[in-house]
């Protein structure tokens, strides 16, 4: 039985982020590279999504925490 009734008491609003910077470049008439640096989640502070409301050893105890940061490169070409 929750000690806490369900949908009444929420943790803080989580706010993501992603963001992607991109460079186009020309290596002949008809061959052409892009360079991609992806970063997921920038604002990650660690906030808490979910916890246990039921009364025993685990209440309140964090069930979901938000993805990690994700840093990424990548390179795409075209010809």
């Amino acid at each position: 039985m929750p000690l806490i009734v369900p949908q009444i008491e929420f943790e803080d609003r989580v706010t993501r982020l992603d963001f992607r910077l991109a460079k186009s470049i020309r290596v002949r008439d008809r061959v052409r590279v892009q360079a991609n640096f992806d970063l997921y989640n920038a604002l990650n502070s660690g906030d808490i999504l979910v916890t246990t409301n039921a009364y025993g050893a685990r209440w309140l105890v964090p069930t979901l925490i938000p993805e990690p940061r994700i840093l990424q490169f990548s390179a795409q070409v075209s010809f």
